[in-house]
């Protein structure tokens, strides 16, 4: 990697790569980075290069790359636009924002909010202090933990929520839905695959499910327009409302008056 020349701007970098290269770093560049389209051209000779970011102390900008990219430390925000392979972010102080991926998306810390819009791949996020929004998956969703709301609009694959601290809200999944803990409020629009709900604190309201429907606790009420399979209920302290199921209906344990 060559540095800017004298005369060019402090965030304009020239970068030059051999035939045989695999990796690009780029390290402090500083208070505010550009990365455009510009490195296509670079990038055609070989579609498996890594682009590593390794630290920047202000906000990152990706507008288009053909190979993975890699993103160590930011201490602003980072919007990605475009990416053709994998994005892996281990840090980031700000937020971060997802345009699109055809690879997978892993985030291991984030102290903000996370927005994606289109992946083709898996997201498996670690931990987030802020909010996630999810517009549309083709993979797998994974969330360990997440202090703030976690909506989800689309996704075609499994999703897996380990704690939510927020409102958990999916409007439409084609897999299975799994949730181990939620502090919040729990709305299930759309599930073609089996829903599983392990713990919740608040209020768990499910429009429609082609599935099953497992609630092995919820301290809030349980609200269920229609299931097409079976809905089996371990213990509820609120109350339980159920409209229509086809399956059989299971209830060990409620509080409430149920209906």
């Amino acid at each position: 990697m060559l540095p800017a020349t004298n005369h060019r701007p402090p965030q304009l970098v020239v970068i030059r790569l051999s035939s045989g290269a695999t990796k690009v770093a780029l390290v402090a560049l500083g208070l505010g980075v550009k990365l455009t389209a510009c490195l296509l051209a670079l990038l055609r000779a070989n579609l498996d290069l890594c682009l590593v970011v390794q630290a920047i102390l202000g906000d990152l900008v990706v507008q288009a790359i053909l190979g993975d990219l890699v993103v160590q430390a930011i201490l602003g925000d980072l919007v990605v636009q475009a990416i053709l392979g994998d994005l892996v972010v281990q840090a980031i102080l700000g937020d971060l924002v997802v345009q699109a991926i055809l690879g997978d998306l892993v985030v291991q810390a984030i102290l903000g909010d996370l927005v994606v819009q289109a992946i083709l791949g898996d997201l498996v996020v670690q931990a987030t202090l802020g909010d996630l929004v999810v517009q549309a998956i083709l993979g797998d969703l994974v969330v360990k933990t997440t202090l703030g709301d976690l909506v989800v609009k689309t996704t075609l694959g499994d999703l897996v929520v380990q704690a939510t601290l927020g409102d958990l809200v999916v409007q439409a999944t084609l897999g299975d839905l799994v949730v181990k803990t939620t502090l919040g409020d729990l709305v299930v629009q759309a599930t073609l695959g089996d829903l599983v709900v392990q713990a919740t604190l608040g209020d768990l309201v499910v429009q429609a499910t082609l599935g099953d429907l497992v609630v092995q606790a919820i301290l809030g009420d349980l609200v269920v327009q229609a299931t097409l399979g079976d809905l089996v209920v371990q213990a509820i302290l609120g109350d339980l409302v159920v409209k229509t199921t086809l399956g059989d209906l299971v209830v060990k344990a409620t509080l409430g008056p149920g209906r």
